[in-house]
């Protein structure tokens, strides 16, 4: 069975990072060299760079405000 051309996705909003991306990396580090010391160094390094994080700094671009 051949694949048929799939079109590329388009979302109805921006494609933006949000601001404080960098912070989900440092608390996905801090959390992968205190939660998984069971794991070799090596294996936290490769979990480190998969970038689990990306997804929620596009998710969440901008603070959460509450309505006080």
């Amino acid at each position: 069975m051949k694949q048929k051309d799939v079109p590329v996705l388009q979302y109805p909003w921006p494609y933006e990072i949000g601001p404080f991306s960098q912070l989900f990396y440092e608390e996905q580090n801090d959390w992968i060299d205190t939660d998984y010391v069971f794991m070799s160094e090596i294996t936290r390094t490769k979990y480190k760079k998969h970038g689990l994080v990306e997804a929620a700094s596009f998710m969440f671009r901008q603070p959460i405000q509450k309505n006080i």
